[in-house]
């Protein structure tokens, strides 16, 4: 029986396992290792996690936040369009870019890129 030296040595490399990275796009640094220095490689993934967000296609989600860069928008809360969902909406309607802040069936702040409505108190300190 004969026993032959393998020229490629496991080696274990810091970073996520390909079961980890689900979907994100990663791009790995070039490395030095003691035999030789690997090249810059690059991954597209389609979903994943990175620090507590989900990220998908032109989407990042965390919790009750949104950043949606298809559709223009930032969604906290239950917001999903200018006058729906108790939150903050802020980002583009149809063909223009609204901004709203709070609930919609009371108290909240509205900015349609022509009106701004605020329903609800406003106090406005005297000069």
């Amino acid at each position: 029986m004969a026993f032959r030296r393998d020229p490629n040595p496991l080696r274990i490399l810091p970073g996520p396992t390909r079961a980890e990275l689900g979907g994100a796009r990663i791009i790995r640094a070039p490395r030095l290792t003691p035999r030789r220095v690997q090249a810059a490689q690059e991954r597209t993934q389609t979903v994943g996690l990175l620090g507590g967000w989900t990220a998908s296609l032109g989407k990042l989600t965390a919790g009750n936040m949104i950043l949606d860069s298809v559709a223009e928008r930032i969604l906290i809360g239950a917001a999903t369009a200018p006058l729906t969902g108790v939150g903050i909406f802020l980002g583009k309607d149809g063909s223009d870019y609204e901004f709203r802040a709070g609930d919609p069936a009371g108290a909240y702040i509205h900015w349609d890129a022509s009106t701004l409505t605020i329903a609800g108190v406003a106090l406005v300190p005297g000069s």
